[in-house]
């Protein structure tokens, strides 16, 4: 009780703030073979928009796709669409998951997988923040290579025969533990990664791959396969097993926790656990819409 009292509270104190993204300009948007997307309902939509307008600065070209869970209103869109001139927004229904599980964000992840014949895409989380230049992402999407945000103990793609596991119960640690009894397990490379924040190389995702791939851990998991979590073991074996595929330096692109060093980052996720501890989530955000306004 005491913990989703502090999170609302957070939460009013940030769209307070966040507010003040709708008062910013359209961003002047650039036509290339880069593709933003994202998945979004109507909760997260202020922090979606300081999401993307501040990653998109860094960047400076493409165009946005918007996956809507089925609760974006009108004005919803209507804001979307002004703020990000070049962008399209498509409901949650119109993916076809195939024999992949629904729900659980795998229609972004197939959508994704859609996309990437004819462009390079970056996935990212309406609870993320950029705060500085961020080269690394820029130079993988123009030499197309895959990346992803690593975590502490992910910071390079290895043999699933050789990736740290964990004893809890959770999809994503169930679903690590069982990679390796995979039957193309000897030449299946993986990264603990967060799907929050990924970039996929144009041509490198077919969709017969992750179907096959999806059919292969059912077999394993049975209807544990279906659980919220399954997306991002998914995403980090798309991820780590095209080619030249990088992490992210943890140094300058991180998952935000406490205990973090307080060196500037130029990328952070603020994932649910820690999103609104000390208020860094906060001011991260009043400075990205400074920088925009």
């Amino acid at each position: 009780m005491f913990y989703r009292l502090v999170r609302g509270a957070g939460r009013l104190m940030f769209n307070a703030f966040a507010r003040d993204i709708l008062a910013t300009r359209p961003l002047a948007m650039v036509p290339a073979p880069l593709v933003f997307l994202s998945q979004v309902c109507h909760r997260d939509v202020l922090p979606y928009l300081v999401a993307i307008k501040s990653l998109y600065r860094r960047i400076g070209e493409g165009e946005v796709v918007v996956i809507d869970d089925g609760s974006l209103d009108e004005v919803d869109k209507a804001g979307i669409l002004w703020h990000l001139p070049l962008s399209s927004i498509m409901p949650l229904s119109a993916v076809d998951v195939g024999r992949c599980p629904r729900g659980g964000t795998w229609e972004r992840l197939l959508a994704i997988v859609d996309r990437c014949a004819e462009a390079y895409v970056i996935q990212v989380d309406s609870d993320t923040v950029t705060a500085g230049d961020i080269p690394e992402v820029v130079e993988a999407w123009r030499a197309n290579r895959s990346f992803t945000l690593g975590t502490d103990i992910g910071q390079r793609m290895r043999p699933v025969a050789e990736i740290e596991t964990f004893p809890a119960e959770s999809i994503c640690c169930v679903a690590e533990r069982a990679l390796s009894r995979l039957p193309d397990a000897d030449s299946l490379l993986y990264v603990h990664g967060s799907s929050g924040f990924a970039g996929f190389a144009r041509g490198g995702c077919r969709r017969a791959a992750i179907e096959a791939f999806s059919d292969g851990m059912r077999a394993l998991l049975g209807d544990r396969w279906d659980e919220w979590g399954s997306e991002q073991v998914a995403s980090n074996v798309l991820v780590a097993n095209t080619p030249d595929a990088i992490v992210l330096p943890y140094r300058r692109y991180a998952c935000f926790e406490p205990w973090l060093d307080r060196n500037p980052r130029a990328f952070l996720h603020f994932y649910g656990t820690y999103r609104y501890r000390g208020g860094i989530y906060t001011a991260a955000a009043r400075q990205a819409i400074s920088a925009l306004a």
